[in-house]
């Protein structure tokens, strides 16, 4: 048997960056997604150890990040220890025990965090050989944009496409050149689409309250 499951990308990095803390910091717990017979996403948790559902309880499967993060040859997550060192390489006159030293070291790992992040692949199927129902998972990860355009298109009647210029113009901000690029269009069909998706926009508020 093989199953479809969906997983958040912004919660796949969160688990993943969430294990590879050292131990002082995770208290115990490790950070996975657990996949339900009746649902089409897996669910992030964070579970100490020796805690376990009672038998016949639980769910079907039990994923890891690292399971789905594909960790390839000279692809690494860069280690908060690295980070402090080059801090400290590069402005030696700074206190380790500061503020700015701290505030330093945070802005530089999520930098490198987020370089690495956007190279690393992820694997679309997990083989589940010992499993007694499945097979395989077959994963799919879901954005950020993916999520949100869903979100709007459920609650609004925008087109899909409506959707993603508006993700792309309002919420991350670009100016509707750039979007039309990136979405393939052309500058005039998307300032229409604007439009229109302002009236659609202002409609959904007034009749369902909706903030977006």
């Amino acid at each position: 048997m093989k199953k479809k499951v969906e997983i958040l990308e912004s919660e796949l990095r969160e688990a993943y960056e969430f294990n590879g803390q050292p131990p002082e910091y995770k208290n115990r717990r490790t950070a996975f997604f657990r996949v339900w017979k009746d649902k089409d996403r897996a669910d992030l948790h964070y579970n100490e150890e020796g805690n376990f559902y009672p038998k016949g309880e639980g769910p079907m499967a039990e994923i890891h990040p690292a399971q789905i993060v594909e960790e390839s040859k000279g692809w690494s997550y860069p280690a908060l220890s690295e980070t402090r060192e080059l801090v400290a390489d590069e402005h030696p006159d700074i206190d380790k025990d500061s503020e700015e030293y701290r505030e330093k070291v945070s802005e530089w790992h999520k930098e490198a965090e987020d370089i690495a992040w956007e190279s690393c692949n992820f694997k679309n199927d997990i083989e589940l050989s010992e499993h007694p129902e499945l097979d395989t998972l077959e994963i799919e990860i879901v954005s950020e944009k993916q999520e949100k355009v869903r979100e709007l298109q459920e609650n609004t009647n925008l087109s899909s496409r409506e959707a993603e210029l508006y993700f792309l113009t309002e919420i991350e901000g670009m100016t509707v050149s750039d979007a039309a690029e990136e979405m393939g269009i052309e500058y005039g069909n998307a300032s229409k689409k604007r439009s229109r998706i302002r009236e659609k926009i202002k409609k959904a508020e007034k009749t369902a309250e909706l903030s977006i």
